[in-house]
Parts: C-alpha cells; sequence; structure tokens
C-alpha cells in the first residue's frame, strides 16, 4: 500500500438543526442543461453530473457543493463511472452524436486525458475492481466493450444480446452480468478472461438489474412484464420468478436487512423483497412514476426519485415505512449519487415544466442526524493511537475495544475482527479510498470515516 492514512475528524465548529426528520433538502446546485446521471469520486470528493443537452459534465466540490469546473464533451453524455485504483471518471458520449466513444476524466486535475472509441449504442458503464478494467454495454451493436484500466485502450469486445443495456458486478464469483432488452436474456462474462460463460433467459424485456452480495443472486426486472428473475451467481440459471406489478423500472439492495426494492413505474409503489426467501414482503406506496432508487447504507434508508409527481420518497430499511416526501420542485429527479462523508444525497432533476423559467439544478438532501450526531463523533475521544505513516498496515485501538468492521461507502462489509492482536487491526491489503469505520466496546458503539491514501 502507498502512502500513509489519515482519519477525518470532526470540525468543532459544526451546526445542529432541529426537524422533525433528519432528512432535509441542504441546497440546489445550478449545473447546464438536462443533468441526467451522477457518480462520486470518493478521493478527491468530487460529484459528477451529466449534461445531456449541453455536451458537458459539471464538477462540484463535496465539501462546498459548488461547481468547480464545466468539461465539454461529444454529443449526449449520459452514462458515468469511477475508476477507484486510477482516480478517473469515465464518460458516455458521442461524437456527432452517434454515442460511440468514452471520455476519461483525471480525478484530481479535471482534465480529459483521453477519449476512447467503442462500438455504436447507449448503455452503462461498469468498473471491475477486481481486475481494474471498465465494462460498457453497446446497445446498437450488441456488445460489450472491455477496457483496461490503467491503460484506457479497448482489450475486447464481446458479442452478448440485441439491445445490451445495464450492467452489475458478481464480486463473489468475479462475473459481468448484461441485460439485454431486446431478446429476453441476460448474458453472463467472466472477469478473468472477459468471455460469455453464460446466457440465462429470463423475462421480456430485461432491464433493471442488481447484485445480492449475501446470497450471491442477481435480480433481474423484465421491464415489459410483470416480474423479477432471481439468478444463481454459482451455476448461471433462473432459481425463481417473482411477481411484482407492471414496468419494473429500476432495483436497488439493503444489504443492512438483506432487502431487494423495485420500483413499479405505473403502480407508484416499491415492491420488497425478501432476499432470502426470494418473496414480497411489503408494498410501499411511493409518489407517480417511480424511477431511480439509492440504498444510503450510512443511516439504512432508501430514496425513491418520482419522475411524475417531481418528488423523492424516504423509506426506512428496517421497517419498510415511509419516513417523509421532499419536494425540491417541478424538476422531475431521475438519477442519484451518494457522498458518504457528509452523508448527502445528490438528486440530478432532468427536466423542469414547460411554464418555468429554464433551470437545471441537482439538489442536495443532507441526513444532519445521522452525520453530526452519529457519524462524526470525534476519535480522539475514544483515545485511538495510530502508526506513523511510515508503517499504514494496522490501526491501534485502546483495550476497551471489542469488535471494528470496515465497510466500504456502498455498505458492504470489508473487514471485521477484535480490533487487537495485541491492540492491532491490519489494514494491509486495503486499496486507497473512503471506508466507513465502526468501532464497538461493551456499551457504546462508534462511526467514522477512514480514508486510506
Amino acid at each position: 500500500m502507498e502512502g500513509g492514512y489519515e482519519i477525518i475528524k470532526v470540525i468543532s465548529s459544526l451546526f445542529f438543526f432541529s426537524f422533525s426528520f433528519s432528512q432535509w433538502l441542504e441546497t440546489t446546485i445550478f449545473v447546464e442543461k438536462n443533468p441526467y446521471q451522477l457518480c462520486y469520486n470518493q478521493r478527491d470528493h468530487k460529484v459528477y453530473c451529466t449534461n445531456f443537452s449541453s455536451n458537458s459534465i459539471s464538477i462540484i466540490d463535496g465539501r462546498t457543493n459548488e461547481v468547480i469546473a464545466t468539461i465539454p464533451t461529444g454529443f449526449y453524455p449520459s452514462s458515468l463511472c469511477y475508476n477507484l485504483i486510477g482516480n478517473k471518471i469515465y464518460c458516455l458520449h458521442g461524437p456527432n452524436g452517434r454515442v460511440n466513444s468514452i471520455l476519461v476524466i483525471d480525478g484530481a486535475t479535471n482534465r480529459v486525458i483521453a477519449d476512447i472509441p467503442k462500438d455504436e449504442g447507449v448503455g452503462s458503464l461498469l468498473y471491475n475492481p477486481a481486475n481494474n478494467k471498465v465494462y460498457c454495454a453497446n446497445s446498437v451493436s450488441g456488445s460489450i466493450t472491455v477496457i483496461d484500466g490503467s491503460s484506457d485502450s479497448v482489450i475486447k469486445t464481446i458479442g452478448v444480446g440485441r439491445w445490451a443495456n445495464t450492467l452489475c458486478y458478481n464480486s463473489q464469483n468475479n462475473k459481468i452480468y448484461c441485460a439485454n432488452w431486446d431478446d429476453t436474456t441476460v448474458s453472463v462474462i467472466d472477469g478473468i478472461g472477459d468471455s460469455l460463460i453464460a446466457t440465462v433467459r429470463v423475462g421480456n424485456s430485461p432491464y433493471a438489474l442488481v447484485y445480492n452480495p449475501i446470497n450471491n443472486r442477481v435480480y433481474c426486472g423484465n421491464w415489459d412484464e410483470t416480474t423479477v428473475s432471481v439468478i444463481s451467481g454459482e451455476t448461471n440459471s433462473v432459481i425463481a420468478t417473482i411477481e411484482v406489478g407492471y414496468w419494473p423500472q429500476t432495483l436497488c439492495y439493503n444489504d443492512r436487512n438483506n432487502k431487494i426494492y423495485v420500483a413499479v413505474m405505473p403502480m407508484n409503489y416499491l415492491a420488497v423483497i425478501d432476499g432470502n426467501t426470494d418473496s414480497i414482503i411489503a408494498t410501499i406506496p411511493v409518489g407517480r412514476w417511480p424511477w431511480a432508487l439509492i440504498y444510503n447504507p450510512i443511516n439504512n434508508k432508501i430514496y425513491c426519485a418520482n419522475s411524475g409527481s417531481d418528488d423523492i420518497t424516504v423509506i426506512d430499511g428496517a421497517t419498510n415505512q415511509v419516513l417523509m416526501t421532499l419536494t425540491p420542485g417541478r424538476r422531475t429527479p431521475t438519477a442519484f449519487t451518494l457522498n458518504p462523508i457528509e452523508n448527502r444525497i445528490y438528486v440530478a432533476n432532468y427536466w423542469n415544466s414547460p411554464n418555468e423559467p429554464p433551470e437545471s439544478t441537482i439538489s442536495v438532501i443532507r441526513d444532519v442526524a445521522a452525520i453530526e450526531k452519529d457519524y462524526l463523533k470525534p476519535i480522539s475521544y475514544f483515545g485511538f493511537i495510530f502508526p506513523n505513516p511510515a508503517k499504514p498496515e494496522y490501526l491501534h485501538f485502546p483495550p476497551q475495544v471489542n469488535q471494528v468492521k470496515i465497510y466500504s461507502p456502498t455498505g458492504k462489509l470489508i473487514k471485521e475482527g477484535k480490533g487487537r492482536r495485541e491492540s492491532d487491526f491490519s489494514i494491509n491489503g486495503l486499496k486507497s479510498g473512503v471506508y466507513i469505520l465502526k468501532v464497538k466496546t461493551a456499551d457504546k458503539e462508534f462511526t467514522q470515516k477512514l480514508i486510506i491514501r
């Protein structure tokens, strides 16, 4: 591991707010026309937004919520993904409107460092951290472009199904899944050899995918019918088909409670699937035309963007209860990303009412209680002792610590232990980036951000 590490400490002059709920709309960020997709750079603490109709990317400082740069792209910038190892951002766009190129941006300098040609077609981008590769689904050609994350060069093009669209990653078996909208299949790619290893028959118009790491299953929403197909990560076969309602639009996963949430668009509800039994355990009413979902592992809440009612439903992950509805204005929320350091949710508002002045914005939702009250306890209070940067492979804890857990920003448990072997806890092998550190004694639990550099 290169360099040292540091623990972010609390600034003593925090302001606390009194609200009936901790969720609140902190600010509105003005960007260029039709913000479409978002992603977060955990190393440099930035948020990126593609502006679909302005052919640009807005870069936002995650601390101040200010736009610090705007980068011109080719036509119709859409999907984004982040390469943690190389600190790069990849953006799908199209010179002359053909959507056949991927722009590469340096996360530190905000400069374009490459423009990678690919097969034609819109689709999604996916990063494979195990092999430092980027995958791009190409709808028109029915293929996946594989890019080396170090050299930013195309190393392979894999033929999959008609109208290749959504991708997801199986971290346990190092597999990539591609939903092929036009031929009722999901293609399975081996992440080491980048070869097609299976074609799984699912329902009509497979569109949304999400991975369940606890049970090693992939869930596929079949948009043109009423079902979600459950695919075994081991056997690459459908092991269950779940009736959820017409037009399952998007999925997200709660690994604290092992639940899958399905936005069922015309029904205006979320179907909640138990990840152990693969059965519906609840339906949660939300706004009109639920479009996008995000799970926040820091506060165990689900956020649902309702494009028809221009609002956001906040749901408790443990109880499945609606906590509140936030209304940023007539702005059609369509995409999310999470800033785990300040516990902010960023919402891309794609479109305004024709009767309103032209505005293109990002709404910022802040969970005040989780950050200021619970998640920014000064670690110095707990008496931690850290090694100097010359020996970054260990964290040191006082004797009263009996449990330590390190989570990724998305809530995946990375490492756990008692916190000491004679008071030492190894972090050797963890990549640079932001993590969530949870420390427990017999009577107290503290959570803090851990930045490994």
